[in-house]
């Protein structure tokens, strides 16, 4: 008799499929660059979590040598501001 019986079921995935079937250039480059900017994003709390982790040790085995104890801060200080930046790139990524 027709109706919701003789439907039938839309295999798994089949609307994943169709948003790209029906997506030009234009929108698969940005669902690329939406992709890149979401992993970008998630991996830059584990890469702060590390820089943060070789700061603290160098700041516990104090300073043997005063230049190069200021070196190394001076080095850590800077891949901050680099993943920062990183960050603040991949955070428009994703949006």
């Amino acid at each position: 008799m027709g109706g919701a019986a003789d439907a039938k079921k839309a295999p798994f995935g089949s609307s994943l499929v169709s948003v790209f079937m029906h997506a030009d250039a234009a929108d698969v480059a940005l669902m690329v660059l939406g992709l890149v900017g979401a992993i970008g994003d998630g991996i830059s709390t584990p890469a702060m979590l590390l820089i943060t982790s070789r700061i603290f040790n160098d700041l516990g085995s104090g300073p043997d040598l005063l230049q190069e104890f200021s070196s190394k801060i001076d080095e850590n200080a800077r891949n901050l501001v680099f993943l920062a930046l990183g960050c603040w790139v991949m955070a428009f990524l994703g949006e």
